[in-house]
């Protein structure tokens, strides 16, 4: 019997619409590593300065180890995919999982913040305050766990430019769209409650709060502007870059003394 192996140009076995991506993966693993390593050692310094181990650090320290591990998975993936057409199939739906685990972790800490946390309030009370956490981390996780579903549903279909193609693209942007509005409803309760000089810190929360949350929904329209062949690396390339630039910005806030949250950290404190 003979075997009948079909390559691309590039000699590997990657589709139009996956040619791009090791690279991709790869580059945002890297730089997942380099945000990672940085917030470790922003909080073991805010541990050695404040003698405190709650604080934003650590959930957003998880989010980033998640995410750096869930690209490292997919990575090893594409390039076992690369040479037999197969790579390893645990590690795809692996990744998948970790990197819900870390967007659940991200979105948990934005509302979170949202809600006046490290401004208002210090410590995190789940006795007391378990009729916000509750139902805040329920929609969350639910709504991960229903995103997770999506991605195997209908995977590799000849009418799927993407993972989140078709009808799975637009429940998913409902979806995403209702966690956003639960975190602005927070962010309007919170600030009628804080002090007009924290106002800057809550306007800069937003706007890095919306790109993270908002980044897939975006994502799915933008994807329209591109030929069919390209929304795949295009879906991967807008959705976790602007998720990156978003973790950026809250360790710039968390880390920088000059920073809107540290000045309204002062003021509350």
């Amino acid at each position: 019997m003979t075997e009948v192996i079909s390559m691309n140009p590039g000699y590997d076995h990657f589709s139009y619409e996956d040619m791009g991506l090791l690279s991709l993966n790869f580059y945002l693993a890297l730089a997942m590593f380099g945000l990672f390593a940085l917030t470790v050692q922003s909080y073991w310094k805010y541990y050695k300065d404040f003698d405190r181990l709650i604080s934003p650090h650590p959930i957003m320290i998880y989010a980033l180890g998640a995410q750096m591990l869930a690209q490292f998975f997919i990575t090893i993936h594409l390039w076992f995919y690369s040479g037999d057409g197969e790579g390893y199939m645990v590690l795809d739906v692996l990744s998948k999982i970790i990197s819900g685990l870390s967007e659940v972790s991200m979105s948990l800490l934005l509302v979170l913040l949202a809600t006046g946390w490290t401004i208002t309030y210090q410590n995190l009370d789940f006795d007391d305050g378990l009729e916000i956490y509750l139902p805040m981390t329920a929609l969350i996780v639910m709504v991960q766990i229903i995103v997770a579903a999506l991605t195997f549903v209908d995977v590799d279909a000849s009418h799927k430019y993407h993972d989140f193609a078709g009808i799975q693209g637009w429940v998913l942007f409902f979806l995403k769209t209702l966690v956003y509005a639960y975190y602005l409803w927070c962010m309007y309760d919170t600030k009628q409650k804080v002090d007009k000089k924290v106002i800057p810190y809550m306007e800069t929360l937003f706007r890095l709060s919306s790109v993270y949350l908002m980044a897939i929904p975006l994502t799915i329209i933008l994807c329209f502007l591109f030929e069919p062949y390209e929304r795949q690396y295009m879906y991967v390339l807008f959705s976790q870059s602007m998720m990156f630039v978003a973790k950026m910005t809250l360790f710039y806030q968390l880390t920088n003394k000059k920073s809107a949250y540290q000045k309204g950290a002062s003021i509350e404190h």
